[in-house]
C-alpha cells in the first residue's frame, strides 16, 4: 500500500494521472512549504512559497478557461472519424446513453444544489452560481484534483468551517468516486438492454453493490483506466463486458466532462 501511495517520481505520477501518489506529494509539498513559511515568518522574512503557487494556479485557471473554447470543436471531429469507422446504428444507440449520463448528471445536479440551498438557507440559484467555479473547471480539466482548489473555495464562501472543508473536499476527491459509480451502473443496465439480457432485481442490486466496490477498487486511476473494471461487475451477472469496454473507450472523452463535474459537485453537497 505505501508503494502505491509515495511515489518514485512525482511528474511520472502526474503523466499517468495516479491520484493518490499526486495527493500526497501534494500533502508532503504543502506541508513542507507551510513550514517554510512559518520559519521565515519567525525571522521576519517572507518566503513566498505559497503566494508563488497560488498565482501559478491562478495562471493555469486562466489558460484552462481558454483552451474550453476549443472543446466543442475538438469533440465534433472526434465524433466525426468514429461515425465514419463504426456506421450510424451503434452510434445512434451510444448517443441515447451519452444523452442518459447527461440528464442523470443534470439530475443530480439539481437534487445537490436543492440541498446546498435549503441546508445554508439560500436561494436556489445562488446555491448554483455559489459552486459555479469549480465545476466550470472540473468540466473543463476533466479532473477532481485540478479542481479542488476552486471547490474548497467555494465551499468556505458559503460559510462552511474551513478546518471540514480542508478535510472532506480532498477526501472526497479522492475516495469518493461519484462518477465512476454512476458510469457503472449506467453502463449495467444499457448493456442489459443493448443485448436483451434481462436482469432480475436481486441481479440489479447485486449489480450496484459491485458498483460501489469496482469505484473503490479504482481509486486513484483515471477513468481510461476504470473502464476495465467493468469485468468485475459484468462477470459476476454474465454479460459481455469487452464490448462496452470498447464503446466506453470511444465516448469516454464525451461522458467524462460532465462525470467529473458532477462528482465534484457531489463533494461540495457532502462539506
Amino acid at each position: 500500500m505505501l508503494k502505491k501511495l509515495i511515489p518514485a517520481n512525482v511528474f511520472s505520477a502526474l503523466s499517468r494521472g495516479d491520484s493518490l501518489q499526486v495527493l500526497f506529494a501534494s500533502l508532503a509539498f504543502g506541508c513542507a512549504a507551510g513550514a517554510v513559511e512559518r520559519r521565515k515568518a519567525a525571522e521576519g522574512q517572507h518566503a513566498g512559497i505559497i503566494s508563488l503557487c497560488a498565482s501559478l494556479f491562478a495562471v493555469m485557471t486562466s489558460l484552462l478557461g481558454a483552451f474550453m473554447l476549443f472543446l466543442p470543436l475538438g469533440l465534433f471531429a472526434m465524433t466525426a472519424g468514429q461515425v465514419a469507422a463504426i456506421g450510424t446504428d451503434i452510434i445512434r444507440a451510444m448517443a441515447r446513453f451519452v444523452a442518459c449520463i447527461y440528464l442523470v448528471c443534470i439530475a443530480l445536479f439539481a437534487a445537490g444544489s436543492a440541498l446546498i440551498a435549503f441546508w445554508r438557507h439560500i436561494s436556489f440559484a445562488r446555491a448554483v452560481i455559489s459552486v459555479k467555479g469549480s465545476l466550470l473547471l472540473a468540466f473543463a480539466a476533466r479532473s477532481s484534483l485540478a479542481a479542488m482548489p476552486v471547490a474548497i473555495a467555494d465551499v468556505e464562501r458559503l460559510g462552511v468551517d474551513k478546518r471540514l472543508v480542508d478535510v472532506v473536499v480532498p477526501l472526497g476527491a479522492v475516495v469518493a468516486r461519484f462518477s465512476m459509480v454512476i458510469l457503472y451502473a449506467a453502463s449495467l443496465v444499457f448493456t442489459s438492454q443493448l443485448y436483451e439480457l434481462p436482469l432480475s432485481l436481486a441481479q440489479l442490486c447485486k449489480g450496484m453493490v459491485l458498483c460501489l466496490v469496482a469505484s473503490i477498487a479504482g481509486i486513484g486511476s483515471p477513468a481510461v483506466v476504470s473502464i476495465s473494471l467493468l469485468s468485475m461487475i459484468f462477470v459476476p451477472l454474465a454479460l459481455p463486458h469487452s464490448a462496452m469496454m470498447t464503446l466506453l473507450l470511444m465516448i469516454i472523452a464525451i461522458i467524462d466532462p460532465v462525470l467529473t463535474a458532477e462528482s465534484v459537485h457531489a463533494n461540495c453537497v457532502l462539506a
